[in-house]
C-alpha cells in the first residue's frame, strides 16, 4: 500500500509505521483513527486541526486470533468445511471454514474479552463454547458430535418405491427434521 499523501483522508502507514496524511480539509474538528488486522482499531476523538503540522500517534493493541482444529467425536477424524463463528452478544464478529485437515483459523481485530465460538456442520450437533479469549493467539480443538442418521425405503403396498414421499422424524409430535 501507498504512503503516499491523499486528499482522501486515508492512507498506509510505512514499514517503519510513520505515516503523513496532507490533505485539502479544512481547519477543524476530527477524528484519527488506524487499523490493521490482527490488532485492535483505534481512536483519537475530537483532535482541534489547524493548518499548522500536528504529530498524533497510535498505538494499536494486539488483537484476539484463535485457530484449532474440528474432529468427529467418533472417528477423531478431521471435519472439513464446518462453519466456525466467533460470537459476541449473538453477533457473528469473525467467522472461517474448517479446511480438509479440520483447521481453521480466526484473525480479527476484536480486543481480548468474552466470546461464544459456534461450530456447525450438516450432518453434527451443533458446538457452542464460551471463552475469555487474551490478546493474541489461542488454540481451541472442537469436537463435533455426529446428529442421527437414518436411512430407508418408501414404498407402496406391493413394495414398489415411492418417489416423492414427505419423510419427516417427530419427537413429542413436532418435526424435528424432514
Amino acid at each position: 500500500a501507498s504512503s503516499q499523501p491523499t486528499a482522501s483522508g486515508s492512507v498506509s502507514s510505512r514499514s517503519d509505521g510513520t505515516y503523513l496524511l496532507t490533505t485539502s480539509l479544512s481547519p477543524g474538528t476530527y477524528d484519527l483513527a488506524g487499523s490493521k488486522l490482527g490488532y485492535v482499531a483505534q481512536t483519537r476523538a475530537a483532535l482541534a486541526l489547524t493548518t499548522t503540522p500536528s504529530r498524533q500517534d497510535l498505538a494499536l493493541p494486539i488483537a484476539v486470533s484463535l485457530q484449532g482444529t474440528v474432529k468427529d467425536a467418533l472417528t477423531s477424524g478431521p471435519v472439513a468445511a464446518a462453519s466456525v463463528q466467533l460470537r459476541q452478544a449473538g453477533v457473528t464478529k469473525a467467522s472461517a471454514s474448517s479446511t480438509t485437515t479440520g483447521a481453521y483459523t480466526l484473525t480479527t481485530s476484536l480486543p481480548a474479552g468474552s466470546y461464544e465460538l459456534v461450530v456447525t456442520k450438516a450432518g453434527y450437533l451443533a458446538t457452542r463454547l464460551l471463552l475469555t479469549l487474551p490478546a493474541g493467539l489461542t488454540t481451541q480443538a472442537v469436537t463435533l458430535t455426529p446428529g442421527v442418521w437414518l436411512s430407508g425405503r418408501i414404498t407402496d403396498p406391493s413394495g414398489s418405491p415411492l418417489a416423492s414421499a414427505l419423510v419427516q422424524l417427530k419427537q413429542a409430535g413436532v418435526v424435528k427434521a424432514s
